[in-house]
C-alpha cells in the first residue's frame, strides 16, 4: 500500500513521438535512417589573440575592457574552459569582432 504525502502527483509531460525512418516512396521500399546530431561548439582563440596583439592590449587590458575576470579570460584563451556565450560576446564586443568570427561549430554523432 502506499503512503500519501500530502503532496499531489507531478505529472511528467510525453515526449513527442519521431519516427525512426522516413518513408521516401509510395510503396515504402527506400527508407532513410534518422540520426541524432549534436552540434559542439568551440572558440577559436586564434582570432581573439590576433586581435588584442594588434590592438597592442594585454590580456588584463582585454579583460577589464570585456568586464570579465583576467582568470576567467586567462582560461578561456588557453582552452582550460570553455566560455559562456556571454563572455564571448563582451570579447568580442571589447574587440570589435563577432561571434561568427570566433565561435566553431562542429557536428558530433551520437
Amino acid at each position: 500500500m502506499r503512503r500519501r504525502t500530502g503532496r499531489p502527483a507531478v505529472r511528467q509531460p510525453a515526449e513527442p513521438h519521431l519516427p525512426d525512418a522516413v518513408d521516401e516512396s509510395a510503396a515504402g521500399a527506400a527508407r532513410t535512417q534518422v540520426r541524432s546530431v549534436t552540434l559542439g561548439w568551440s572558440v577559436d582563440v586564434r582570432a581573439i589573440e590576433r586581435r588584442r596583439v594588434l590592438r597592442a592590449w594585454t590580456r588584463g587590458e582585454l579583460a577589464r575592457a570585456a568586464g570579465v575576470d583576467e582568470k576567467t579570460l586567462r582560461d578561456m584563451l588557453s582552452l582550460r574552459r570553455r566560455p559562456t556565450f556571454g563572455t564571448v560576446q563582451a570579447v568580442c564586443t571589447a574587440l570589435g569582432l563577432t561571434l561568427p568570427e570566433v565561435i566553431v561549430f562542429a557536428d558530433l554523432e551520437d
